[in-house]
């Protein structure tokens, strides 16, 4: 079924807030997880039990501290025990988690023994994973306009229209100066865990490049246009710390608005320099 907005909400009659809180969201993610726990996607790392005798995964026999190893936490463990009573930052964790233990069953059997159900003996770490984001980030999304990266990190989505600039090939064979600390930034800035102090980080390093490719880009036809971002960059508290910063401005909204100045042209000067 297509991914849509109904009647009621469509029409401002049931709140978008409504449809998906914490709790509701926690019941969404349990049938997510059923599902894919039932077409044996998590054996491969969990195991499975079996009258003939249980199929230890990679994680071993003791999941509750394997899993405590890898997390921190130990309120994760046995899911359908735990999954009521954990927090947010819990939730966030163990859907982290799962992204790097999901993993598609290549080759399979069925054991009809008393109920056991499906063996697998073979699967694709990459092709789980894949499926298990096209699975949970719709989830996400609508809950708090969030998404699973494809290395499994829980992020800010990118606001519609931008996606192109976000996944564009950064043309620079200058990793060290360019590529690395473009990346970097836009990591920094999507975090969803990321602070008012971690989007300013991510700005300096974005102004950081521009000041490194600012001899090259003297020589372009918008050089006058990209001195005005230096001047935003050294103005307004992102890069200097003095008493003639101004920083009484509403740093969520324009923090966004000059990161995509940023980046924008970054891309564009390099693109500009290639073709030079």
């Amino acid at each position: 079924m297509a991914e849509r907005e109904f009647y009621g909400v469509r029409k401002g009659h049931i709140p978008r807030d409504q449809i998906l809180s914490f709790e509701n969201l926690k019941k969404a993610f349990l049938l997510l997880y059923k599902e894919l726990e039932g077409g044996g996607y998590f054996q491969k790392y969990f195991g499975k039990q079996c009258p003939d005798g249980d199929t230890v995964g990679q994680l071993g026999d003791d999941l509750n501290t394997a899993i405590y190893l890898k997390t921190g936490s130990f309120n994760l463990w046995p899911i359908y025990e735990k999954l009521e009573f954990v927090n947010e930052i819990e939730f966030y964790t163990l859907v982290e988690f799962l992204h790097d233990c999901c993993s598609d069953p290549t080759d399979v059997y069925f054991h009809d023994f008393f109920g056991c159900g499906l063996h697998v003996r073979k699967s694709d770490d990459i092709k789980g994973r894949t499926k298990y984001r096209d699975k949970m980030n719709p989830l996400l999304k609508r809950y708090k306009k969030l998404e699973l990266s494809e290395t499994g990190e829980i992020l800010n989505s990118i606001e519609a229209g931008f996606e192109p600039l976000f996944n564009a090939t950064i043309p620079s064979e200058d990793d060290q100066n360019v590529g690395s600390r473009i990346n970097s930034a836009i990591l920094k800035f999507r975090r969803a865990s990321s602070t008012t102090d971690d989007r300013r980080d991510a700005l300096r390093d974005l102004a950081d490049v521009l000041e490194f490719m600012k001899p090259t880009i003297q020589n372009l036809p918008m050089s006058k246009d990209t001195n005005e971002l230096f001047q935003i960059a050294n103005t307004f508290g992102i890069r200097h710390h003095n008493i003639r910063q101004k920083t009484e401005y509403d740093k969520g909204t324009w923090h966004s608005w000059i990161f995509y100045c940023y980046l924008s042209t970054i891309h564009l000067c390099l693109r500009l320099i290639k073709d030079q």
